[in-house]
C-alpha cells in the first residue's frame, strides 16, 4: 500500500503531502512485517507495525474522503471509510494508543513551548516587543493549558495504559474501545483549543484557570468557546480512563495477585484514577456551567442576575487542588520501580508506600 500510494502521486498530485507522508509510512511499516525476526524479538516491534498501519490508514481515509468531496464519486468515499475504519480499529489497541499518545502530546509540548519563548521574550524587557497585549494574554492562556491539559497529566496516563495491563497480568485494558475513544478525544481537544487564533477575537485569553468575570461574553470571543469546548473534551477523556484503569485493576488481575501483591506503580495508577473520578467531572460540570452562561443565557457566575462569580473559583480549586496529585502519583509510581532495578536493591516499606499513597488520595 505505501508503494502504492507514492505511486500515485505520478498520476494524481493533489494532496501530494499527505500521500508522500502516507507512502512512507506504509513503506516502513512494510518493512518491520518482512523482518520477521525483529518482530518476534521483541513485543515492541509488532505494536509499532500495528501503530504505523493504523496511522496510514486514517491518513489514507482522510485522502479519500476528501477526493470523495471534491467530486470523486462513491469509490473513494468508500474506500475512504473502510480506510477509516481500520486504522481506528487498530489503533483501538491499547498498546498501539500508548505507542502513539507520546507522538500526539510531543506535538501539543513543542508548541506550548513555542509560545512560553514568546512570553518569555516578551518578559524580557519592560513594555512591548513583540507582540500586542491581547496576543501575550492568549499566548500565556494556551501555554499553560496545552502544558497541563494536553501534556502533563494525560501523558502519565499513557504510561499507565501501557504498563499497567503487564504489571498485573491482563491481557489488555477492560474496556479497549473506550481506551481509544478516550485517545480521540485528546488530539481533537487541542485543535479546537489552537483553532481559536483562527477565530476573529483570537484564541482563549482568560488563563488556564478562566475565571469570570473575564472568562464572560463581554470580555472574551469566540476562542474562549473553542477552549471550554476542548477542556470539556479532556475531561472527559479523564473520567473514561479513570474508570478503564479501575476495572481493569480490580477485575482483571492474574490469578493468586492480591492488592498487596501489586506493583507499586500499579497502586499510584489506581489512587489516581479515584482522585480523576472524584474531581475531574465537578471541574468539567464548571466548565460546561460557564459555556451554558457565555452561550445560552444562563446566569450561574453572573452576580447582575443572581449568580456568584466565585463560585466558580471554589468548584476550579476543588479540581486543581487534587489535579496536583493527579500529575505526580504516577510519577512516583515511575521512580518506585526505576529506583529498585538500578540500585539493584527492593523497595523498604511497600506497605507503608501503599497507605502513604492512599492517604495522600484520601
Amino acid at each position: 500500500t505505501g508503494v502504492f500510494t507514492l505511486a500515485r502521486l505520478f498520476v494524481d498530485r493533489s494532496h501530494w503531502g499527505w500521500k508522500l507522508f502516507s507512502g512512507l509510512i506504509g513503506i516502513a511499516a512494510g518493512w518491520i512485517l518482512l523482518d520477521a525476526g525483529a518482530v518476534t524479538r521483541t513485543l515492541a516491534f509488532g505494536w509499532t507495525v500495528v501503530f504505523l498501519l493504523g496511522i496510514q490508514g486514517i491518513i489514507m481515509g482522510i485522502i479519500q474522503l476528501i477526493e470523495a468531496f471534491r467530486g470523486g464519486g462513491w469509490g473513494p468515499g468508500i474506500i475512504g471509510g473502510i480506510s477509516l475504519l481500520f486504522g481506528f480499529l487498530l489503533l483501538a489497541n491499547t498498546w498501539a494508543a500508548a505507542l502513539v499518545l507520546p507522538w500526539v502530546l510531543g506535538v501539543f509540548l513543542i508548541v506550548g513551548g513555542i509560545f512560553a519563548m514568546g512570553v518569555r521574550s516578551e518578559l524580557a524587557q519592560p513594555g512591548l516587543q513583540f507582540v500586542s497585549e491581547q496576543t501575550y494574554t492568549q499566548l500565556f492562556t494556551i501555554h499553560a493549558s496545552l502544558m497541563l491539559f494536553l501534556f502533563i497529566i494525560p501523558i502519565l496516563a499513557g504510561f499507565g495504559n501501557y504498563l499497567v495491563p503487564l504489571m498485573i497480568g491482563a491481557p489488555d485494558m477492560a474496556f479497549p474501545r473506550i481506551n481509544a475513544l478516550s485517545f480521540w478525544m485528546l488530539p481533537l481537544a487541542g485543535i479546537l483549543m489552537l483553532s481559536g487564533f483562527l477565530t476573529p477575537g483570537g484564541a482563549a485569553q482568560a488563563g488556564w484557570t478562566s475565571y469570570p468575570p473575564l472568562a464572560g461574553p463581554a470580555f472574551s470571543g469566540t476562542g474562549e468557546d473553542l477552549w471550554l469546548l476542548a477542556v470539556t473534551l479532556v475531561g472527559t477523556s479523564s473520567i473514561l480512563g479513570g474508570i478503564n484503569f479501575l476495572v481493569t485493576i480490580f477485575k482483571m488481575r492474574a490469578p493468586g495477585m492480591s492488592l498487596f501483591r501489586m506493583p507499586i506503580m500499579v497502586w499510584t495508577v489506581l489512587v489516581t484514577s479515584v482522585l480523576v473520578l472524584m474531581a475531574t467531572p465537578v471541574f468539567t460540570s464548571a466548565v460546561i456551567m460557564l459555556f451554558i452562561d457565555r452561550n445560552y443565557g444562563g446566569h450561574f457566575f453572573d452576580p447582575a442576575n443572581g449568580g456568584i462569580a466565585v463560585l466558580r473559583q471554589n468548584i476550579f480549586w476543588f479540581y486543581s487542588h487534587p489535579a496536583v496529585y493527579i500529575m505526580v502519583l504516577p510519577a512516583m509510581g515511575i521512580l518506585s520501580e526505576g529506583l529498585p532495578v538500578f540500585s539493584r536493591q527492593p523497595n523498604f516499606g511497600y506497605k507503608a508506600f501503599v497507605f502513604t499513597t492512599a492517604a495522600i488520595g484520601a
